[in-house]
């Protein structure tokens, strides 16, 4: 029927959104890294628009591949492949882009996420992706508000981006994401750190980024074994997010070469037995999370060079046996609570 250039603003648009009465378009691009605003006299015609003015984006993404607004125009949400991240605007007049003011983000489960939509009463979001090639969905407890946003319910899967494409030689990066696929129901997940780019013979370092949401996930593994393809490198992880977890059970077993640990902990969490089994190579472990633990069982278990553990609530634990079962280099350990402890046997 007709089109409009619109390449004098941008040689690379890659998103669109029109107001809900047809008297305004929007276009994100990639070149220039602006949101550009027209005007259609006639409305829904798009042969009729004129360019008015246009906001930046660049401090929050080099790379905006996507754009929405809120149903009343006071909110826009621009989402990009850079940061991986949708980004949060206010505008103090509604539809007009150059009173818009930047608010907040949310980094989001796809590496490169392509466009963003949102439920008509702000309580869904939806992003498209080409790396996992999915609709991922959030629901937002606070409509409109992007920092209230989890990944839907009864909706998980495993996807393994692993480090093969890393280029800052000789650090290997290995990200591993669970994200919301509908009918799936996963309550137990094992992941075998792997490598698989040539030439970094033992001077590699793993880092392994892990963020769960998945509410029905129960337990979680992180390990190496010899009946698998495995990075016996791995020397740092760090865990940032995590569902309702319950069972921390051989978690970093025989990561022989892991060597500084971040983890946040839900108050889920019930069992850590050897959850630092065959962690040889670690030597002191930060303060976390064990509120609800009641099994600490062989937890350090085989940590040879292991120098100090952190004070950690142990008020519900009942067993500890083994608990420190040949840690060498352990020279003392704090004055635990062991009020409730039935089981301290080879500990």
């Amino acid at each position: 029927l007709q089109n409009f250039s619109v390449a004098a603003q941008d040689s690379t648009p890659t998103g669109i959104f029109f107001k809900d009465d047809g008297t305004k378009m929007y276009i994100i691009g990639s070149a220039n890294d602006r949101v550009n605003e027209y005007d259609l006299s006639t409305a829904w015609n798009i042969s009729t628009a004129s360019y008015l003015q246009n906001f930046s984006v660049a401090a929050q993404d080099s790379t905006p591949t996507g754009i929405f607004f809120k149903s009343d125009g006071t909110k826009m949400y621009i989402i990009g492949s850079t940061n991986d991240r949708v980004n949060e605007y206010n505008l103090s007049t509604a539809w007009n882009i150059s009173t818009a003011s930047y608010l907040q983000n949310l980094k989001v489960s796809d590496t490169t996420p392509q466009d963003i939509f949102f439920k008509s009463d702000g309580t869904m979001m939806f992003i498209i992706g080409s790396a996992a090639v999915a609709v991922l969905g959030y629901s937002l407890s606070t409509p409109w508000d992007i920092n209230t946003a989890e990944p839907t319910v009864n909706e998980d899967i495993v996807q393994l981006t692993n480090d093969g494409s890393a280029t800052l030689l000789p650090y290997k990066i290995a990200t591993v994401t669970i994200t919301p696929n509908i009918g799936q129901n996963l309550t137990r997940v094992t992941l075998y750190v792997k490598h698989n780019q040539t030439g970094l013979g033992s001077y590699a370092t793993g880092w392994l980024d892990l963020a769960i949401a998945g509410p029905n996930i129960t337990s979680l593994t992180i390990g190496s074994s010899a009946t698998t393809i495995y990075h016996s490198y791995l020397e740092r992880v760090n865990i940032v997010k995590l569902g309702n977890i319950t069972d921390f059970t051989s978690l970093f077993n025989n990561l022989g070469t892991l060597k500084d640990v971040q983890i946040n902990v839900p108050n889920s969490v019930t069992n850590m037995s050897s959850m630092f089994s065959g962690c040889s190579a670690l030597t002191s472990v930060p303060l976390f999370n064990t509120a609800s633990v009641t099994n600490m069982s062989s937890m350090f278990s085989q940590c040879f060079d292991l120098t100090s553990v952190p004070l950690f609530n142990t008020a519900s634990v009942t067993n500890m046996s083994s608990m420190f079962s040949q840690c060498f280099d352990l020279t003392s350990v704090p004055l635990f609570n062991t009020a409730s402890v039935t089981n301290m046997s080879s500990m």
